[in-house]
């Protein structure tokens, strides 16, 4: 194809006859250093087929000016060439020229793509920095191949927040050059449908982000898997919480788009699962592939293997500390609140419901840096280290006061089986028992479900797991609730280390505080014991109350209470004397269930 001038570019950039699937703009062919061997294995390796059919023609503008050592932009060039041609999921337009992010430049285009594109001084014209950002806000894409975080501020060329904040972050150097692995931080998301739900080495750059880059707005597809990566990079790795995303999306205004950090090696454009993984989210910036971009800071985690680091530091911490007093017993527990940051409850005695004594309870805040968790006490007396599940607590004068030890609870009721006579409601087979009930693949019934069986006094055993939503706070963090015949509400949400009110899991909701809090950490299998017994009637007047006796994780947290109405948020809203279902309700949260029986009294 010949070149085409400076002149005869612009005139075609307004007019975009574009018949063929790929067309260029004035530059010459980048794909030249590529070798016809490793033109064979690019196209081996491109799909063959779209993922989604295109809802009309699509043109995806690829613009490729590298700068520094990133030789592999050709190949970036010619990949997604191959693929526009042969899944037909889009039209490749290729240019160099800046003046291609004029407003009028844009418009026949469906989304732009910085292959590799990096340090570019354009964006300190303010017009063409308008013209890409309305462009996406518009409901248009953005595609950024590896280097395109090295954009979008003063280090790199030009400073453009908004750039950056549009992109997802901006690159702040690359800890490693070598074979590494990849996790799957979103295993179920349609954009890591390439990779099978498992994790994958590959040999690439890999970088570290920083300004606007934040789990707060983004949702982060893949991440370095800290535990099988070498981690030790000291003075070059600038993430205390160890959060290196790869690959991510999110919407901007009514635009979508997409960043991988995947492509400096050459050989990555010949690997067929990371095309694939490209493919998909290109078609999602055109516009073809809607998928949750909901931030990876707002979601329920309802499956512990996809959890993250800072799961692994929360959780309960027992052990002997030198005090005033001799050695006393401590239990500390550590609540995950999202970006490495931690709080902390010590009880003196023991954990609640295992020790505890009642005595007032310290605080304590931190957060990790590079493997460790550091917790400082709020009253000043005290820091705690936490590494490899083990907590070295000591004083202000850095004496070792004790070693704690994560330990993990169970309910001393977890998997009790039904007695004699007991009406089964779910054990893991069916949903037969709900009326339009769910369950996972994994036989664990999901919110909310109704039981087509009514009932009047019983008792209750029922088996839930609360989400981990570390960023989330108070009723937020996965909030649901049991209700007796669909009336009468025992809470249920993730009130770990928290103080156990009326409104927290254990409670009967509004009314009645649980005796102790005995909320076991997020994704901690947990049981309640209802002894339930109905408000009674006579000749339609209510003349007695109902009342609960509720055991929360084996520990007795209300002792016959009486329930005078109908909880708020109850399925049935009135109380009467007719039976009612046992109903467990949902916030949207994916709360999980087990092991749900009751036994019906006279």
């Amino acid at each position: 194809m010949a070149k085409i001038n400076r002149g005869m570019q612009l005139s075609m950039v307004r007019r975009m006859a574009l018949p063929a699937a790929c067309c260029w703009l004035w530059v010459a062919n980048v794909s030249a250093a590529v070798s016809p061997e490793e033109l064979k294995r690019i196209e081996a390796a491109v799909p063959a087929k779209a993922t989604a059919k295109p809802l009309r023609p699509r043109k995806l503008l690829v613009f490729s000016v590298p700068k520094g050592n990133h030789t592999a932009t050709p190949y970036g060039a010619k990949a997604l060439e191959l693929m526009g041609q042969k899944t037909g999921a889009f039209q490749v337009v290729h240019s160099t020229d800046p003046a291609v992010f004029k407003a009028e430049n844009l418009k026949p285009f469906d989304a732009v793509c910085f292959n590799n594109s990096n340090r570019l001084r354009c964006f300190n014209d303010k017009t063409l920095c308008r013209g890409l950002i309305d462009f996406v806000k518009s409901g248009k894409g953005f595609v950024g191949v590896h280097a395109a975080a090295t954009n979008f501020s003063q280090r790199w060329g030009s400073d453009w927040p908004e750039g950056a904040e549009m992109l997802g972050g901006i690159f702040n150097g690359h800890p490693w050059h070598e074979k590494v692995t990849i996790k799957l931080e979103d295993p179920g998301h349609p954009l890591n449908a390439a990779f099978g739900g498992k994790g994958f080495e590959i040999t690439d750059e890999m970088y570290q982000f920083t300004g606007p880059h934040s789990r707060q707005k983004l949702r982060i597809l893949l991440r370095i898997d800290e535990t099988k990566t070498d981690m030790n990079r000291k003075g070059k790795m600038d993430r205390p919480d160890d959060d290196f995303a790869v690959s991510w999306v999110q919407r901007y205004g009514r635009g979508r788009v997409f960043y991988c950090s995947l492509g400096h090696d050459h050989s990555v454009f010949w690997n067929k699962a990371v095309l694939r993984h490209y493919l998909d989210g290109i078609q999602f910036a055109l516009g073809d592939l809607p998928v949750d971009t909901t931030p990876s800071a707002l979601i329920a985690v309802a499956d512990p293997a996809q959890a993250g680091p800072d799961f692994l530091v929360q959780g309960e911490y027992v052990g002997k500390l030198e005090t005033d007093d001799g050695r006393v017993e401590y239990g500390v527990q550590v609540i995950a609140q999202g970006d490495g940051k931690f709080h902390a409850v010590a009880y003196a005695g023991g954990l609640p419901g295992a020790g505890w004594d009642g005595s007032e309870k310290a605080q304590a805040d931190g957060e990790t840096a590079h493997g460790v968790t550091t917790l400082h006490a709020r009253d000043g007396n005290a820091t705690a280290t936490i590494r490899d599940g083990l907590m070295l607590v000591k004083d202000t004068d850095g004496t070792k006061l004790g070693t704690l030890k994560r330990i993990v609870r169970e309910s001393p009721t977890l998997g009790a089986k039904p007695p004699e006579g007991a009406v089964v409601l779910f054990d893991g087979t069916s949903v037969e028992h709900f009326k339009n009930g769910k369950m996972t693949p994994g036989g664990l019934l999901m919110e909310p479900a109704t039981s087509k069986l009514l009932f009047q006094s019983f008792r209750g055993h029922v088996e839930f797991r609360t989400p981990y939503m570390p960023y989330a706070r108070g009723q937020a963090r996965g909030n649901n609730g049991y209700f007796c015949q669909g009336r009468y509400q025992v809470q249920i949400l993730d009130s770990f280390g928290l103080e156990g009110t009326k409104g927290d899991c254990g409670a009967i909701y509004g009314l009645a505080a649980p005796k102790v809090n005995m909320c076991l950490p997020p994704l901690a299998w947990q049981t309640f014991d209802v002894d339930f017994t109905a408000a009674v009637y006579k000749h339609g007047k209510k003349i007695g109350n109902a009342r609960m006796t509720v055991h929360y994780n084996g520990v007795l947290v209300h002792d016959d209470v009486e329930v005078p109405a109908a909880s708020a948020g109850a399925l049935i809203k009135k109380e009467g004397p007719e039976p009612g279902p046992v109903f467990v309700q949902s916030h949207k949260a994916p709360l999980r269930f087990r092991n749900i029986w009751v036994v019906e009294k006279e």
